[in-house]
This record gives structure tokens, sequence and C-alpha cells, in this order.
């Protein structure tokens, strides 16, 4: 049991699928689960390299469950790629078709996605050289999904920082702490992320830092998804 995407175009308010597809009922705000808990909300530019990008004005909703990011700016007339069964169609370079026309296919609608902490593999901060200058730095979350696994990258140079990774590993960690049962070994990395431990990737910058998540993501979802 594995998720079948990480983002979609929905309705603004359908509310179907709720654990696997998130939920806005004004396109602008995470529709909350019974219970959950906001711990911070920003904007970044969300992407999975190749296929999607969301830009930098889109909402990004870190909860005790979750890590959510919606806009409804995903269609500016421009370029498009195609998700199949999926039916996400995002923007990706501007072209002869006019905005109205964008505006028009795209309201009422929000490009609206999520991972839930379960479903974590991973979590890489990651510094890249620019071609001017400077560092760029992008938290790459890996997620097993039933395609395979897939990379989503967030940046915001004001946001993606090492103090902010080693915060959101502690919470996905100390999520995974209540998902019982565990063995030792899990137990052990659960808890050096959850108090500010990370690891170093055999590849990359020496100032890139990563974390590992362990267990099942299979049998993880499967003690919370809806049967």
């Amino acid at each position: 049991m594995l998720p079948e995407h990480l983002i979609q175009v929905r309705a603004i308010g359908d509310t179907t699928g709720f654990y696997w597809s998130p939920a806005s009922a004004d396109g602008r705000h995470l529709l909350l689960e019974r219970g959950e808990i906001v711990l911070w909300n920003g904007r970044c530019t969300v992407r999975d390299p190749g296929n999607w990008e969301l830009p930098e004005s889109a909402e990004v909703v870190v909860t005790d469950r979750r890590i959510a990011f919606l806009t409804t700016r995903f269609d500016t007339g421009g370029g498009w790629i195609g998700f199949g069964a999926v039916g996400l169609t995002l923007s990706i370079a501007a072209n002869a078709v006019s905005k109205h026309r964008a505006a028009k296919r795209s309201a009422g609608k929000v490009a609206i996605g999520h991972i839930r902490h379960e479903w974590l593999t991973g979590l890489l901060l990651r510094h890249s050289k620019r071609l001017i200058g400077g560092m760029d730095v992008y938290l790459d979350l890996s997620v097993l999904c039933r395609s395979g696994r897939r990379t989503i990258q967030f940046w915001n140079p004001l946001v993606i920082e090492k103090e902010f990774a080693h915060w959101l590993a502690g919470v996905v960690a100390r999520q995974r702490l209540s998902l019982a049962p565990r063995s030792p070994v899990e137990e052990r990395d659960l808890r050096r992320y959850a108090g500010g431990g990370h690891d170093v990737p055999s590849q990359g910058r020496p100032e890139d830092v990563c974390w590992t998540f362990p267990g099942d993501i299979g049998t993880l979802i499967g003690r919370l998804a809806p049967r």
C-alpha cells in the first residue's frame, strides 16, 4: 500500500480520498483533519524535477502529520505536462496561450499535494553552487510511491537552511516514534533524529546533511490509511 501520486489538480472544496489526497476549502488554506496541528507554514518553490513545479508563492504547511503544498497559480498560459490518470497539468513555460484563457481554465481549482510523515524514506539538505556565485540550498524529500521513488525539492533562500531541516526531521522522527512497534535499531535512529542528530551523505558537498527514516513504508501506511 503506497501513494499513487503526490500532487493533483482538484476542485476547490473537493474532500474525497482524504488520506491520500489533501483538500482546500478556499484554495489558499489546507483543510485540516480532526485533531491535526499546524506547526509551520510559509512559501516555497516546490518541484518534482522533470515533472512539475509550483511557483515560489506556493503555500507550504507542516503539521504533526504531513507536509502539504498548494497554489491556485498553476496555469499561467504556458506549456503543459500531463500526468495521465492523475489529471495533473502544470505550467512550465510561457507560450502563445493567453493568461485570460489560463485563468478561466484554472478557475475553481487548486494544485495541491502532500507527503505524510509515514511516507518519507529520507531528507537531504543539499547545497548547490550557483553559476554566478553563491550557494543555493535545497531540501529534498524522498518518497516511495507506486511508480517508484520520487524526490520532491523545496527551495526558498529565506527558509531552507540547516536549522529548518533539523527541525523538520525531528517532527517526522517523533511522529514515526508514535507508530509502534519498532525494532531496537529503528528506535535508536529515530530517537537520534528527534534529538537533533543527522547523517552525512556519501556524496555531495561537506556541508550537506541527511536523514534516512527506518521502517517498512507499506506497513506504516497500513496502520494509518483508511480501509
